[in-house]
């Protein structure tokens, strides 16, 4: 099923719970936007190189500041 919307606001996403980002900054509103539209989601930052598999994680799960 696909959905699409004109905006991220009309986007909900309740039952989605690990969301996974790598390869890209992430910043401060990106997280609280993400809090937005999918309250319960923990979300997990990765960091790697070509070379190897990911070298740091950082999580952070509901919640947290």
């Amino acid at each position: 099923m696909t959905r699409s919307c004109s905006t991220w606001e009309a986007l909900k996403l309740p039952s989605l719970r690990v969301v996974f980002l790598a390869g890209e900054p992430v910043y401060r509103h990106d997280i609280a936007r993400m809090r937005e539209m999918i309250p319960g989601c923990t979300v997990e930052l990765g960091l790697s190189a070509s070379e190897t598999s990911v070298l740091a994680r950082q999580v952070i799960r509901p919640g947290d500041a």
